[in-house]
């Protein structure tokens, strides 16, 4: 079923639009298209009688779920690209993409698979360690528990530096001042302000 709209934005609003998006005003409609897929999907549920919400944050997990189906190539958003969309701090978007991991597992099961696959394949290899940047927690997360256990242990840190989600991992990974120690490895890192 092909659906054409239009919407009427000034210039001012097409421009901070096309920021949001990580794109630019001459291709803003065709960012815009994969957005327009998932909400018009929530719509047609909703008028379906397939997914009637009474709570918001019901709705909110569904459209991230659906934003995550369409205009994320079916991978998991880190957690500051989840804040520019939602208009949420960052623990909020944590928690929110933590709870639609949950709650649509066996749905996004390929999503999970495939943005793991990513983050794994875009480990840079220096000397005898690979060197990962993950910017999502809940990446993080499904990492530790993908990993068979070994003596090194991958750390997360939350963004005041405090160390979470300890597990044993097979590989060592660095932060943005280069490779830690196996005993002092960090997984995640967030927005750049890494601590070991």
């Amino acid at each position: 079923m092909a659906i054409s709209v239009s919407i009427e934005l000034s210039a001012d609003e097409k421009k901070q639009l096309a920021a949001i998006l990580g794109t630019t005003a001459a291709k803003l409609d065709e960012a815009l298209v994969s957005f327009g897929k998932a909400a018009l999907e929530e719509y047609v549920r909703m008028f379906l009688g397939q997914r009637v919400f009474t709570r918001g944050s019901d709705a909110r997990e569904f459209r991230l779920h659906l934003l995550i189906k369409h205009a994320f190539d079916n991978r998991f958003p880190d957690d500051q690209r989840i804040s520019d969309l939602f208009q949420t701090t960052l623990s909020e978007s944590r928690s929110l993409i933590k709870s639609v991991s949950a709650k649509y597992q066996y749905e996004l099961a390929g999503a999970k698979e495939a943005t793991l696959k990513e983050v794994l394949g875009s480990a840079v290899q220096r000397d005898d360690t690979w060197l990962l940047s993950i910017n999502s927690r809940t990446v993080v997360e499904q990492l530790n528990l993908q990993r068979p256990r070994s003596r090194s242990c991958a750390r997360s840190t939350d963004d005041r530096g405090g160390r979470e989600h300890g597990r044993p991992s097979q590989c060592r990974v660095a932060d943005s001042h280069g490779c830690l120690g196996p005993a002092r490895a960090l997984v995640y890192r967030d927005s750049g302000h890494a601590s070991s």
